[in-house]
């Protein structure tokens, strides 16, 4: 299971069988240059030679745990309208510091009072320290794309996500900049 933008369209795979009874997939026919097989319990995406996407060897590595999944939630302060909803899931192995994310981000009454939502899915990378407190955990969001990056301060046992400027450092101003994990 891979989390999907809902932006995008879905797209149906065909799965081929090649003369030494592996499979991969593609989206036309077999000789669609863009294909989808699974290598060493890893799935991973070509464009012939080109990688698009590989996942993560800890995804499958079992001496890291089990597979967790952790969701947090929370309306932050935006200077156009009345606020921003967060909805982000983690998910990752027990025993390890990365893993993916899904991140809804909901302008609240954006655009004529209606919301607008985004989506963004990448991975998350656990960093150590920032300037006020060397031993601070911070969860760093990569998107996919990689156009955006979000920092959080996981505190409080990772039970609460504060939201940190690209220095690794907490707003100045007075405003709640914290996301609550929710069950």
């Amino acid at each position: 299971e891979l989390y999907a933008s809902d932006r995008k369209e879905k797209e149906t795979w065909t799965q081929h069988t090649l003369p030494s009874g592996k499979h991969f997939w593609s989206l036309n026919d077999e000789n669609d240059p863009v294909t989808l097989h699974r290598t060493g319990g890893c799935w991973k995406v070509t464009d012939r030679e080109k990688i698009l996407f590989e996942q993560p060897q800890s995804d499958v590595d079992e001496s890291l745990g089990m597979l967790t999944e952790s969701r947090y939630e929370g309306i932050l302060p935006a200077a156009d309208c009345p606020g921003i909803r967060y909805r982000l899931a983690l998910r990752h192995r027990q025993h390890s510091g990365n893993g993916n994310f899904l991140l809804r981000l909901t302008y609240l009454e954006a655009e004529n009072g209606n919301d607008i939502t985004f989506v963004y899915t990448g991975k998350r990378m656990t960093q150590r320290g920032t300037p006020e407190n060397p031993d601070a955990t911070v969860w760093q969001l990569i998107t996919d794309q990689g156009e955006e990056i979000y920092n959080f301060l996981s505190e409080k046992d990772g039970q609460l996500l504060t939201l940190l400027n690209r220095d690794f450092k907490k707003s100045q101003l007075p405003l709640n900049y914290t996301l609550k994990k929710v069950d």
